[in-house]
This record gives structure tokens, sequence and C-alpha cells, in this order.
């Protein structure tokens, strides 16, 4: 007893070293993991301000690049054309054009407007349109309080002229104010250069490829951004947010972005980067640290394993045994160890898995008897269903003095208990299924004097497949029942086989009353009843006869709706 006592103190000890010496490592690899997070973090975030600084200064320097050969251009226009020459005197057509030509890939057009409001010149060549308000634009009026300088405006649609087509193309305004001679005399006047917005896009693109970078007004409306027709409200509002937030570079919900002014046009230039982009920017430098602190991990867990190896081990022998019967392999062996409490479990373990091997053969012998039991129960409940309603017919027909009618139903009733009977068989062909609803129609037809007729096709190649027996006449019966005896006109009832699949499946459907999904449900639980005398039990029995045989997969399925008719397919798997 003190042996015993002695060598479960040991075990716990052991277990309690071992315990001690994992929370060690973990928690020097946590600190390890912390302080190497923490270096990574500063040395990224220095790292991802750095490159989005340089490249903001990159994509600033092809923006504003671009932006002055449009500058330029507007300098030839004023300073070469327009400044000190009489416009009502000289045709300055062909000098417009001229420089059009040099730089169409980017402008729209060139227009000149007097004070009024009115085109002086333009090209290409165009006519103004009627109702169009130059004076009430903003862009004009600016103009036309200024002196000089250039000013850009934000993206509108170029609606100021006439087009052949209903569709205006986005532009860029900038203007500025000039002074135009007439006679001896000069008036104030505004040169619109209206740049393709699809050209500063490209150049946006053509800078910025695989950026996130965008444009902004001095208030904050953006001018260009690659997703612009997609953004909603609260990103637009973020991205004013940013682009107001000043000159500089900052750290913003992950997000690293600098802003700068672009020269001549009071835009911000707003460049972005995802803090994701650690993954392929410092990936050495989280690798490195990383691999230090796993190789101190791994150092412990050495250590760890030779101190633990001899209290681990009896545990991987119970874990296998549990492995195999987790693989219902029940017979199990767990070898002993030198740990007293272990090998008690081990015993423990064996006689558990014998008393569940024992209670598993018991439950599979009592549900196999069960099962025989509700066949068998099934089977006399169905079979005596069939005779007293059978023998109606027969008792009505020689009441009514027809005893050919009888005779012929007596044949009719000796095949139909010759097939119910099939010497004790539970299984039967389709061929002699059909065989036998057809004796059972016959019978019920002359109870009702001809109330309804019948229609019976198999499918080439169904009539040798097996099937359980009795599933299609209470199916009849039921139809007849609750579908066809009221009805006014003939009843009509179709019996059809055919596969689909891997499955047989034989139909009963009929033309009569129909039910509702309430009533469908009943029937199948053997609840409702159907006139004249007759129970919805056949149907609930028939269904639960093939789910037990078959399994749950198989079964009735009803489909039916009142006044137009009632069709109930029976699904079993397909049996040679």
């Amino acid at each position: 007893m003190d042996i015993k006592r002695k060598k479960r103190k040991e075990f716990r000890l052991s277990y309690v070293v071992t315990v001690a010496c994992m929370c060690a490592s973990l928690i020097i690899a946590l600190l390890i993991g912390i302080f190497a997070l923490q270096m990574f973090e500063r040395r990224t975030d220095s790292q991802m301000m750095e490159e989005v600084e340089a490249d903001s200064y990159r994509f600033n320097t092809g923006i504003s690049s671009w932006l002055r050969s449009i500058m330029q251009l507007s300098d030839a226009v004023y300073y070469d054309v327009i400044m000190n020459v009489d416009y009502q005197v000289h045709d300055m057509t062909k000098a417009f054009e001229l420089l059009y030509d040099s730089s169409k890939s980017a402008v729209e057009n060139i227009t000149l407007f007097d004070a009024d409001g009115e085109v002086v010149f333009t090209v290409p060549a165009a006519v103004k349109k009627k109702e169009a308000d130059v004076t009430s634009k903003e862009w004009f009026q600016d103009a036309m309080q200024r002196s000089e300088n250039i000013a850009f405006y934000a993206p509108h649609v170029q609606n100021l002229f006439e087009s052949g087509t209903e569709n205006y193309k986005w532009t860029l305004a900038m203007c500025r104010p000039v002074l135009l001679t007439k006679g001896s005399s000069q008036e104030k006047g505004v040169l619109l250069v209206s740049l393709k917005y699809s050209g500063l896009e490209q150049v946006m693109e053509d800078t910025a490829s695989g950026e996130s970078v965008y444009l902004t007004d001095r208030d904050g409306n953006i001018v260009y951004h690659p997703q612009k027709w997609l953004l909603t409200e609260e990103e637009k509002a973020a991205c004013s947010r940013r682009a107001l937030s000043g000159n500089g570079r900052r750290k913003e919900d992950g997000t690293y972005f600098s802003v700068q002014n672009i020269g001549y046009t009071g835009w911000m230039l707003v460049t972005e980067k995802e803090s994701s982009a650690w993954k392929q920017t410092g990936g050495r430098a989280i690798s490195f640290y990383l691999l230090m602190a796993m190789s101190f991990v791994t150092i412990l867990i050495l250590l760890n394993m030779l101190v633990s190896y001899f209290v681990t081990s009896p545990f991987r022998s119970l874990q296998k045994a549990v492995q195999q019967i987790q693989s219902n392999n029940m017979d199990i062996s767990v070898e002993k160890s030198g740990i007293y409490e272990i090998n008690r479990l081990g015993e423990a373990l064996m006689q558990m898995t014998a008393r569940i091997r024992e209670l598993i053969r018991n439950i599979n012998e009592e549900h196999e008897q069960k099962r025989k039991l509700e066949m068998d129960t099934l089977q006399s409940q169905i079979n005596p269903h069939f005779l007293y309603n059978t023998l109606d017919v027969i008792v009505w027909m020689i009441e009514n003095q027809k005893p050919k009618e009888a005779a012929r139903a007596v044949v009719m009733l000796a095949k139909f208990f010759r097939i119910s009977l099939s010497k004790g068989k539970n299984v039967i062909t389709v061929k002699e299924e059909f065989e036998h609803v057809k004796s059972y129609l016959y019978i019920q037809n002359l109870k009702y004097k001809n109330q309804f007729t019948y229609h019976i096709e198999m499918e080439e190649g169904t009539e040798t497949l097996t099937t359980l027996k009795l599933v299609l006449q209470p199916l009849v019966e039921n139809s007849i029942a609750h579908g066809i005896i009221h009805m006014e006109d003939e009843g009509e009832i179709w019996i059809t086989s055919h596969l689909e699949g891997e499955d047989l499946l034989m139909c009963v459907r009929d033309n009569g009353w129909g039910m509702t999904e309430d009533k469908v449900q009943s029937l199948l639980a053997g609840e409702a009843k159907a006139e004249g005398g007759h129970s919805g039990i056949g149907v609930k029995n028939v269904n639960q006869r093939i789910r037990l045989y078959y399994g749950e997969n198989y079964g009735l399925f009803i489909e039916s709706e009142p006044d137009e008719g009632t069709s109930v397919t029976v699904r079993i798997p397909v049996v040679r």
C-alpha cells in the first residue's frame, strides 16, 4: 500500500514538472513573439511611411508634368494667338487648330468667350447650345473676377455645345482670364481649355499603376479616384477627410497615406498603402524574428520531452486504445506500465469495452426482432383489410342476383389471395403486384357499377423487377374511397410504373376530388377516415413497410390539390 502511494506521488510530481516546463516554454515564446512583433511593427511603420512618401512624390511629378504641358498650351494660345490681335480683323481659327492638333489627345476643345459669355472662337468647330448660360458657370465667374492665373476645376459633363448624340463627355475645365483686342479698345474674356477626363485617367493609371492614389480639389471633392463611381458616401467622406488633413504622411485605421499639393491647381494628391503590405515588404525581418523564437522554443520543447517522456508514454498507450474504440474496434489490449493509476485505468477501459460489445450485440438482436415483429404486425393489419372489402363486393353481387359476376369475382378473389399469400414471401415481381391490383380493381368496379375506369401500364423492363407486395392495393382503395365514389362524372384511375435512375417508381393517379395538404399528412399518419367505412391506415402501413424494408429515403410521396385529383408515387430501389 505504501509503495502504491509512493508511485502515485512521483507520478503527480512528474506531471507538475511537465506542466511547469510547458507553461515556461509558452510564456517565453510569447514574450519573444511580442518583442519581435513590436520591433517589426516599428520598422514596418518607418519603411511604409518612407515608401508612401516616395511614391507620392513620384506621382506628383508625373501629374505636374502633364498639367504643365496643358498650361504651356494655354500660354501659347493666349500669348501667341490672342494677345494684341484684333479678333474682329484677324482670323485666329487656323492658329487655334494648329495648337489643338498638337494636343488633341488630351484636349477636348479650346474655346474663347467674350465678357457676355458668347463664343469668339472654338476648336474643333461647334455650335453653342442656345440654352447654355456660360455666365452662370463657376469657372467663368471666377475668371472674370481675376486678372490673371490659370485655374482648374472638378470634372463635369461638357454640355455647352450641340452634339450629334445624347451622350456628353466628362471633362476638366482649365480656364484663365484674357484681354481681347477689339478695335482700339480691350475687353475682358475667358479662355477655356476643356481637358479630356480620360486623359487624366490615363496619366494616373500610367503613373500609379497598381497603387491606391486619388486627387481631390481644395474643398475635398474627388477629382480622380480609380473607383470613383463605386465609392459609397462614407468612403467619399473618408477620402475627403484625409485630403483635407494637410500635407504630410500619416497612418489611420491601418492605412498609410501621404498628402501633397499639386502646384498651380490647388488639388490634393493622396497616396495610400494598406498595412497588409508589410507581408511583402517586411517578410525577411519577421521571418528572422520567428526563426529566433522557434529555435528557442524548440530547445525548450526538447528538454521538456526528455523530462516528461516517462509520464506521457503510458497515456499514449491509452490514447491508442481509445482511438481503436473510436474506430469501432472493441477488441483492445492496454499494455501495463509502472504507474498504478494508469494500470487501473487501462483495466477499467477493457472492462468497459467488453460491456459495450455485449450491449451492442443485445441491441442488434432486439432491433432485428422488433423489425420482424413490426413487419408481421403491419402484414396482419393489411391482409384482413383486403379481405373485408372484397367480401363486401361478393355479398353485394349475390344479393343483387348476379351469379356470373359473383363467380367472376370469386375467381378474381382467388387470384387476389393467391398473390397476397405468395407462399409466405414478402417480395414479389412488379408484374404480380400489378395483377394483384388489377384483380382488386375488377371487383371494386363491379361493386360501384362501373362508376370509374382504370388504366394499367407497365414500362418495358419493370415487370421483372421485384417489389414489396401489397403496396398498390391500399393506394387504389383510398383513391376510390377518398376521390372517386362521390363524383358526378366518371372517375378514372391510372396505374403506371417506370424507372428513374436507380429507383423504381409506381404511381397511382386519379381525377377525383383531391385533398388539402393537411389531409395528405393525416392520411400518411393513418388518421384520415374515408367514406364508406374505409380507413386510411392502409396508406400509413404501406409507407411504414417500405421505409422499414428499403430505408428512410424511400416510401410514399403524395401530390394532391382540391378538385384536381391525387397522385401517389411509390419509390423503391431497383432490385432484380
